[in-house]
């Protein structure tokens, strides 16, 4: 993901846990996010891939696991 100039690398966290790819952070757009799943099942070896990401472009944002609704 680092080469791809639209990855905001530093702003995501890629987790995988016996197989089972977790994609946590920020996108701007669902086409970014679906650029991120797309790569992730690409992995040799990856069972599934489960989405976290928030989509800046769709409001209202969803709110993380544990964080207070405003």
């Amino acid at each position: 993901m680092s080469r791809q100039t639209w990855s905001r690398r530093a702003e995501n966290t890629v987790v995988v846990t016996d197989g089972i790819v977790h994609l946590w952070g920020l996108v701007v757009t669902g086409e970014e996010l679906r650029a991120l799943e797309l790569a992730a099942q690409g992995v040799a070896g990856v069972k599934a891939v489960r989405n976290h990401m928030i989509v800046l472009s769709e409001e209202p944002y969803p709110l993380f696991p544990g964080s207070f609704a405003a």
